[in-house]
């Protein structure tokens, strides 16, 4: 069995996707979460350039409580999070112009805080022959720790990139950080994932900015 043991081998492109977690209009409002757009902009690019799996996850609520369930209901009130955010079809619910995905990239919905969790993506990254994913977005202490551990769970290699998440409570986006540094494979700021992807042998391309998929 190959193992995997330093940063460049385990994010080579050929076996590498790039998910950006809830990059969207109710979410990126705060100005941790508006500092870290660029920070992401940057490393798409820098992932298409190399051939990088690029892979959306949009968090999905449901009109009418289609979606909801009782239990996130009341742990959202608890804990002073808006229930109607990201409603589908809303402006809300869009990703921000900036990340906004391209045609044919993957886009996963979502209801819960895993992208992995009733969603069709584990199957999407293995029909791909996905072993390492690559996490970005938003929340840190929310969506992104718990698709990074359920990333865990079912074998993939994880890499959090630091500078590249974000959450509106500094401590909690901190916290998180803190767990995932001792849990996970690898919490890495961009200039080491930018640098692991130029030692792959492949040159850098200009912005693939583009048009926004439909």
């Amino acid at each position: 069995m190959e193992l995997f043991d330093d940063l460049a081998a385990t994010v080579a492109p050929a076996h590498t996707a790039l998910l950006v977690i809830d990059v969207q209009n109710d979410f990126c409002k705060d100005a941790a979460r508006k500092a870290m757009i660029p920070n992401i902009r940057r490393v798409l690019d820098a992932a298409r350039a190399s051939g990088v799996t690029v892979i959306y996850v949009q968090n999905t609520v449901l009109p009418g409580g289609m979606s909801d369930a009782p239990a996130d209901l009341v742990r959202r009130r608890k804990l002073g999070i808006n229930t109607e955010v990201t409603i589908d079809g809303s402006l809300g619910h869009r990703f921000v112009d900036e990340l906004a995905p391209l045609a044919g990239d993957p886009v996963i919905r979502k209801h819960r805080l895993s992208a992995l969790t009733g969603t069709t993506l584990d199957t999407v990254l293995r029909s791909r022959d996905i072993r390492t994913i690559v996490c970005t977005g938003t929340a840190t202490h929310g969506c992104v720790i718990n698709t990074a551990y359920a990333a865990v769970a079912l074998n993939y290699y994880v890499v959090v990139v630091e500078d590249c998440v974000a959450s509106w409570r500094a401590d909690l986006h901190e916290a998180a950080l803190f767990l995932m540094r001792n849990t996970i494979n690898y919490v890495a700021p961009s200039d080491a994932l930018l640098s692991a992807w130029r030692a792959s042998g492949v040159q850098p391309a200009k912005s693939l900015s583009g048009i926004p998929a439909e």
